[in-house]
């Protein structure tokens, strides 16, 4: 479990983070329980997708399914949008 593995680290040494887990995922294939808000990391590094609120899951699936779901550009855009309450995924989850 990697809880906010990147959080108050500058660019460079989140950016090595990063690649660290993605060798380590590659090499050994272990399964990670990622959490994160910094959406730029979980698009680099997780297959797969939980948006929690309050022990909810608002959503769930690849950062690919979602961003498409969502018709945004990124995760960091539909984090905004599912925070603010412009969306209800819940009701609307991707396919």
């Amino acid at each position: 479990m990697l809880d906010e593995p990147t959080a108050s680290l500058d660019p460079d040494i989140a950016d090595k983070v990063r690649k660290l887990v993605r060798r380590i995922q590659k090499e050994r294939s272990p399964a990670i329980l990622y959490t994160s808000h910094n959406m730029r990391d979980i698009e680099e590094v997780c297959d797969r997708v939980l948006f929690l609120h309050k022990g909810e899951i608002l959503t769930e699936g690849t950062p690919e399914q979602i961003v498409a779901h969502f018709d945004e550009e990124d995760l960091e855009n539909v984090f905004i949008k599912v925070a603010r309450g412009h969306e209800n995924p819940v009701e609307n989850p991707p396919a």
